[in-house]
């Protein structure tokens, strides 16, 4: 009986270190499962938390710096840059005849940009516009006829045999700007952009006027506007394929300006000065934008071309008085449109 005994005890003995081995495995099952099941419960909130935020794209998310040149193709178009009329005299007044004016033509510009790309995905940038065109025109008096001078003062000089003008523009814009892409579905991102403008612009006419009333008489009008104010915009763009896009933007500016008009006018080589008035004063001057074309995108290049338009609201002036009150001082407002192509290139660091 103690021998049966003994070989139970002995059997028994053997199967424990089975059972602990056993017991490890079950338990290292258990805890393998546990720890991917936890796995892919972070991964899938982590995956939820991503969802709750607005898609953007990498190219535009990732943190970096951005640079951009526009090489500018615009024409200026305004009111208020006549100077004479020529007449055939078939009339008491004014007869048969069309207003001549300067007509700016196409000129080349600039515009360059540098901006922040924040992880989180606003940017910060500075972007600096220049624009500057030089026009000129010219007039006679028909066989026969009248040729009247538009800007000069009716109280001395009317009638000219000749006249040339030319008219300056000058345009300069410096934008800070922020601004955030969204990407609304996988063919579709829309930029909002907003922040603060300065304007800088020159404008002057010069008209020389000779023969009849007038001997190498001058009149010159001047106007220089010093602007600060807001801006806010968006752009969309819609992708296709081979990393081709189209986009469109809109933008508006309200801000004011700080102003100075001067009107000079002298006549017989300047021996007689005729006007010589300044006028400073403040207004509230607005613009919209609106711009659109295509863009070819490769790793780091974005190249893109289009068409835009820029109005703004009261920036060009006329001057004149009235013949019956010599003192009469009439200004009036136009508005300037530039319109015309870009061709740009940014690069993405």
């Amino acid at each position: 009986m103690i021998r049966s005994l003994f070989i139970t005890l002995l059997t028994g003995l053997a199967f424990v270190p089975w059972s602990i081995a056993g017991g490890q495995e079950e338990d290292l099952g258990a805890s393998s499962d546990v720890a991917v099941a936890s796995h892919l419960n972070d991964v899938q909130y982590a995956s939820h938390e991503m969802s709750s935020v607005p898609s953007l794209d990498c190219e535009f998310v990732c943190p970096g710096w951005s640079g951009s040149f526009d090489y500018l193709y615009l024409r200026p178009r305004s009111r208020g840059l006549d100077f004479a009329i020529p007449t055939d005299g078939a009339a008491q007044a004014v007869g048969a005849g069309a207003v001549q004016n300067v007509e700016f033509d196409y000129d080349t510009g600039f515009r360059a940009g540098l901006a922040y790309i924040m992880p989180s995905g606003w940017e910060a940038g500075f972007r600096y516009t220049h624009f500057e065109t030089v026009e000129r025109a010219t007039a006679t008096a028909p066989g026969g006829g009248n040729l009247w001078a538009t800007r000069s003062h009716p109280a001395f000089n009317e009638e000219a045999t000749s006249a040339i003008a030319s008219a300056d523009f000058e345009y300069q814009v410096f934008d800070l700007e922020f601004g955030r892409w969204i990407e609304m579905n996988d063919f579709t991102t829309f930029r909002l952009f907003g922040g603060l403008r300065w304007l800088n612009t020159n404008q002057q006419l010069l008209i020389n006027y000779d023969g009849d009333d007038f001997s190498n008489g001058i009149v010159r009008q001047n106007k220089k506007d010093t602007g600060f104010g807001v801006r806010v915009g968006g752009e969309g763009r819609w992708s296709l394929l081979g990393g081709w896009s189209l986009f469109a933007q809109g933008a508006g500016t309200l801000c004011y300006s700080d102003s100075d008009l001067r009107l000079f006018e002298t006549n017989n080589s300047g021996a007689n000065l005729i006007v010589n008035v300044t006028d400073s004063f403040s207004e509230p001057i607005s613009n919209i934008e609106a711009a659109f074309g295509a863009s070819w995108t490769c790793d780091a290049w974005d190249i893109a071309c289009g068409y835009e338009l820029t109005n703004w609201f009261n920036l060009g002036s006329r001057v004149t008085f009235d013949d019956i009150h010599e003192g009469a001082y009439d200004p009036t407002s136009y508005d300037i449109l530039l319109d015309g192509l870009f061709f740009r290139v940014t690069y993405v660091h």
